[in-house]
């Protein structure tokens, strides 16, 4: 073969390389645009292949100038491909980092900015030689073409811009790769060998001019850039997952995710699910030696949760395997989203809906809540017993759908217009409602219902709780026929009154006036039998008086108290005992207290009896009796001393008629028992202790146990034993304005 022949070979060679590497660009340009135009990372791979064809078609339609006119031209077209591949592989590198936000119209227009001002710098070189300077013909094969052997500035400007892009393009994709995990990393050594490729052919051209200086090899080492990239296209799915992708979509995520491929081998883990990963798993074996068994079942579709113990804690998972890929692609991942806090809330919520199930079943009330659709939503045991059911056969269930098998309750809409009506009005309902029990007793109820708003979807509904009253009203009734007796008997009362002042009262006057009338014409055998007489005559006034006493009290029960002078009513008593008894001594130890205390018109019978008390029953010749007054800060005590025989101990409670006894106790009288009435109604208290006199020159003050000291008022016995008694009687006194 000779030497031309040779030539025109290689010629033919390096023709059809540049021919054939512009096609598998070409071919590449359209798959991609076709399948993946949609996408960004799609659309930046397609340009920045694209303007590697038109470098290569450039480069060699350069080969062919047979002017230097027509050198430029082609060298114009060939620095469109040159210009604009950088900027297409930053913007295809920043999108397969994931750092699109970084891509806004103002950094693109800045980037563009050289290469464009670039391309009239080449179109006009031969005028400025700022980019080319110098040109000869060389021999390539066999064929002359043109070469450049000397370049401008400009030249070099243009190359450390591209060679800049260059660098940043190819650091953000290494980086890229290796900060993801190996499963994608086989996409970093397709780009990685691409990448190199370009870059050994570049260098070599431009420091070295190999393999000629006519021949650019940078379009060879981009054809197998193209190459290497379509095997990443087509084997690993390039510009469908990024590595910015599966960061956006894995690791960004809360959800734990495994990668599956066709052998259900583990090929990706992101970080919420490496916790659950077995100790001794590792990415690339298969799923069931690497998570628990019950995360690895085969089946797809359906979700389930499963339960796992996660840093020794229990854990609740919802569980989904999906198909990925193509159609008939057996890569899977298994999604799995933890639902510890809403299932522990869903278990939390059973058991407080336990709870309150077994609370309101406790209440033996009935408690019941519906919507406006007459659906029960709530029934404890109590309302469904009522209806002869239990709770789980009226809970959801319409009453007009119950009604015909409850046969002890009539007109349920009665009851549902009155529903109605507390939704209406907007607040609590109360009603009272008789129902018959399916044991047929009839009972009475007293039921609220108040409306309320439902959970989550806000529809209108009723609260109702009915709270049996039977007991109630039957007491009520009887309290009502109770309160009628009382009437009639405060009736007979106040006629018994009228009777004892008006008819017995006089007759007593009269019997006595009679009897004194008498006194001149009997003789001495009679005297004795007509002292009697009147002495039954003041028996039977005093009791009289007593009774009609002791019954208005009875009366004024309902009456209101009000503040009275003490010292008023206590002086006028002991003028008047002191006025109606001239054999007796009634004296006062020391100055009354100005003091009043809440009470009525009954409050003189208090001190009036206690004054007869200590002159009636008194064994002396002269009885004494002796009155002091105390004024405390919250009370007003006064005793009544007298001289008499005292009272034995074991009868200071029963001469007041205490106890169940009543007037048929073993007091002293009527009067005594009037007494305690009318100072338990004044809030007051009275009680008797013995007489003790001092030798104590000065007899006045108070004791150290807080008792009056009485003057003697008869020579001392010896001090500390008994002479008479002391009735004291304490009441509360009125302070501030109302005094």
């Amino acid at each position: 073969m000779g030497l031309a022949a040779f030539g025109s070979m290689a010629m033919a060679g390096l023709v059809v390389s540049h021919v054939g590497a512009a096609v598998l660009s070409l071919g590449l340009c359209v798959y991609v645009g076709r399948n993946h135009w949609h996408q960004p990372l799609g659309r930046a791979f397609v340009g920045m292949v694209g303007m590697t064809t038109i470098w290569m078609v450039a480069s060699i339609a350069r080969l062919f100038a047979t002017s230097l006119d027509a050198f430029v031209a082609v060298s114009v077209v060939k620095y469109v491909g040159i210009s604009m591949l950088v900027p297409s592989l930053l913007v295809f590198a920043l999108l397969y980092d994931g750092r699109e936000y970084l891509l806004t119209n103002r950094r693109l227009a800045a980037l563009l900015a050289i290469p464009v001002a670039s391309l009239p710098v080449v179109a006009t070189t031969q005028f400025h030689e700022l980019f080319y300077t110098a040109y000869e013909t060389r021999s390539l094969a066999s064929l002359s073409v043109i070469a450049i052997v000397e370049v401008g500035p400009l030249y070099w400007v243009l190359l450390v811009y591209i060679w800049t892009i260059f660098v940043v393009a190819s650091a953000l994709l290494v980086y890229a790769g290796f900060r993801r995990s190996r499963f994608y990393r086989s996409q970093l050594v397709f780009v990685l060998l691409g990448v190199l490729a370009a870059w050994v052919a570049n260098f070599a051209y431009v420091f070295f001019n190999w393999p000629h200086a006519a021949v650019d090899p940078t379009p060879f080492g981009l054809a197998l850039a193209n190459a290497l990239l379509a095997l990443g296209v087509f084997s690993s799915d390039l510009v469908d997952i990024s590595p910015a992708a599966r960061y956006a979509v894995l690791d960004a995520i809360e959800d734990g995710v495994v990668v599956l491929d066709h052998d259900d081998r583990v090929v990706d883990v992101n970080d919420a699910a490496r916790p659950l990963m077995e100790s001794n798993g590792t990415i690339g074996e298969p799923v069931t030696e690497v998570f628990p068994q019950k995360i690895t079942g085969s089946e797809t579709g359906g979700a389930t949760t499963v339960e796992l113990t996660v840093d020794s804690r229990r854990r609740f998972y919802r569980r989904r395997r999906l198909p990925i890929g193509s159609k008939g692609s057996k890569k899977s991942v298994i999604v799995l989203t933890d639902v510890t806090a809403e299932t522990e809330s869903q278990q939390q919520a059973e058991q407080a809906r336990r709870r309150l199930r077994q609370a309101i079943d406790l209440i033996p009330d009935p408690i019941f809540a519906k919507d406006l659709d007459d659906e029960v939503l709530l029934s404890n045991e109590a309302n469904a017993t009522l209806h002869g059911m239990k709770p789980a056969e009226i809970e959801g269930k319409r009453e007009r759908d119950i009604e015909p098998e409850v046969e002890n309750i009539d007109d349920f809409d009665k009851y549902r217009q009155r529903e109605l009506a507390a939704v209406k009005t907007g607040g609590p309902l109360t009603s009272e409602e008789e129902l018959m029990g399916p044991d047929g007793k009839t009972k009475v109820f007293k039921t609220t219902r108040i409306p309320f708003e439902t959970a989550g979807d806000d529809e209108s509904a009723v609260l109702g709780y009915a709270r049996d009253v039977t007991d109630l009203k039957e007491y009520e009734q009887e309290l009502e026929a109770t309160k009628e007796r009382l009437e009639r008997t405060n009736e007979e009362l106040e006629t018994l009154n009228r009777i004892l002042r008006h008819d017995i009262g006089n007759d007593a006057v009269v019997i006595g006036r009679l009897a004194q009338k008498l006194e001149q014409h009997v003789d001495e055998d009679g005297q004795e039998h007509l002292d009697n007489l009147l002495d039954r005559g003041e028996h039977i006034a005093e009791m009289t008086t007593n009774l009609r006493n002791l019954m208005q009290a009875m009366l004024d029960e309902r009456s209101e108290l009000e503040p009275v002078r003490l010292d008023t009513i206590l002086e006028a008593e002991i003028e008047s005992m002191s006025a109606s008894h001239e054999n007796a001594s009634v004296t006062v130890d020391g100055d009354i207290p100005r003091a009043s205390v809440r009470a009525d018109r009954m409050l003189s019978s208090v001190f009036q009896n206690l004054l007869r008390n200590a002159i009636q029953h008194n064994d002396k010749a002269v009885p004494e009796v002796t009155v002091a007054a105390h004024d405390r800060e919250e009370s007003v005590v006064v005793e009544v001393a007298d001289n008499g025989p005292g009272v034995p101990d074991d009868s200071k409670d029963d001469i007041f008629g205490k106890g169940e006894r009543g007037l048929q106790s073993k007091g002293t009288g009527v009067g005594l028992y009037l007494v305690t009435k009318l100072l338990d109604r004044y809030g007051g208290t009275v009680h008797v202790r013995n007489r003790v006199l001092s030798n104590a020159t000065d007899n006045r003050g108070v004791d150290d146990d807080g008792r009056l000291r009485l003057a003697a008022g008869a020579p001392a016995t010896e001090q500390g034993e008994p002479d008479g008694s002391v009735f004291v009687v304490e009441l509360p006194a009125v302070t501030g304005e109302n005094r």
